[in-house]
């Protein structure tokens, strides 16, 4: 019993031995016929858990398209621009042409909210025979530069158009005007025989109010005023002192406005503004008389209209006075006299136009 238990204490040994020499690198053969010889009980392991691999964070597709367009896209080489030929006069042409031109608004065709038409009256007729009363001036060598008034204080000088003739004055919105303001200087600061206070419809053909100084002898007013300015258009204002003779003054405005027509001068009526008693019909005749013989009618009167008093003073004939003649302001369009002369420019203006055939 003593060797048996001897024999199994050199066993155990001997086995410890070899378990330990095949932990040092023992041959494969080595290590399993030592696990055959020893099958030791498994000692319960700590269980660990495996974790499954899990893909990392890709790269931001934003990021990746732009830095691939960075890639591919190739940088664009600075534009070089070889010299060329001067452009030929067609080329300037062409795109002159086609070039943008600034917008240029039109002119006004109403004062205080009047057209135009309906205060210068001027027909097919009239203008038929308008070229045909200055065709018949030019060969009277009539200066087509050059108009005259005739008439009485409400269309005397300077008051009346002066201004244009020296400064200053500002036209604003109808600064259109300064054309032919230019086309007829000098006339409008100019003297007339033809107008003076108190003035008659049959005064004006009565050599006994002509002016002895300036003048020949049995020369009327206005045939004075013909020889000296030789215009080839006459502005009439008259009537407020023709008072309770509407027949004879119909028949002297006939008559001046034939001698003027006989003389190739174009002759433009004016009504007044003035509601004088016992002048009520004249500018229904002024208006009857211009259709008759179709020549142009300045009805100043339905302008009047528009104006705070019909544009008069205190007494009821003469015009109230804008000094400035700024047509920027307000207050030129609420006076007399700047009324009156911006609506006899604009009567000017037209009648140029007519035998400029513009």
């Amino acid at each position: 019993m003593r060797k048996n238990r001897t024999y199994l204490v050199v066993c155990t040994a001997l086995l410890g031995l070899v378990l330990v020499l095949s932990g040092c690198g023992a041959s494969p053969s080595v290590q399993a016929s030592a696990s055959i010889l020893v099958s030791p009980t498994p000692e319960p392991t700590e269980v660990i858990e495996t974790l499954e691999p899990q893909p990392t964070e890709g790269p931001d597709p934003v990021a990746t398209e732009y830095a691939l367009a960075a890639l591919t896209t190739p940088t664009a080489a600075p534009a070089r621009y070889a010299p060329t030929s001067r452009p030929t006069l067609d080329t300037l042409r062409t795109l002159e042409d086609h070039a943008q031109r600034p917008t240029v608004p039109p002119p006004p065709d109403r004062v205080n909210g009047l057209p135009v038409d309906s205060f210068v009256v001027m027909n097919s007729a009239v203008l038929d025979h308008v070229r045909e009363i200055y065709a018949k001036g030019q060969t009277l060598g009539r200066n087509p530069q050059a108009f005259s008034k005739a008439g009485d204080s409400t269309i005397e000088s300077p008051y009346f158009l002066g201004r244009f003739d020296s400064s200053p004055y500002n036209l604003g919105d109808y600064r259109y005007l300064q054309t032919v303001i230019d086309h007829f200087k000098g006339s409008y600061g100019r003297k007339s025989m033809a107008v003076r206070i108190g003035q008659h419809s049959w005064t004006l053909l009565n050599p006994a109010w002509a002016d002895k100084q300036q003048c020949n002898a049995d020369e009327t007013p206005l045939a004075c005023e013909l020889r000296q300015n030789n215009p080839s258009i006459l502005i009439l204002r008259l009537g407020a002192n023709d008072s309770g003779v509407a027949k004879l003054f119909e028949k002297n405005m006939r008559a001046v406005v034939e001698y003027a027509i006989e003389q190739g001068v174009i002759p433009v009526l004016s009504t007044k503004p003035d509601q004088r008693q016992g002048t009520e019909q004249v500018n229904d005749i002024l208006r009857k008389i211009a259709t008759d013989y179709k020549i142009p009618l300045w009805d100043f009167a339905r302008v009047s209209e528009t104006v705070p008093g019909r544009g008069l003073g205190p007494d009821g004939v003469h015009l109230t006075g804008f000094y400035q003649h700024d047509y920027t302001l307000p207050q030129a369009l609420q006076r007399g006299h700047s009324v009156q002369n911006l609506t006899a420019l604009i009567v000017l203006d037209k009648i140029w136009q007519v035998l400029e055939r513009r």
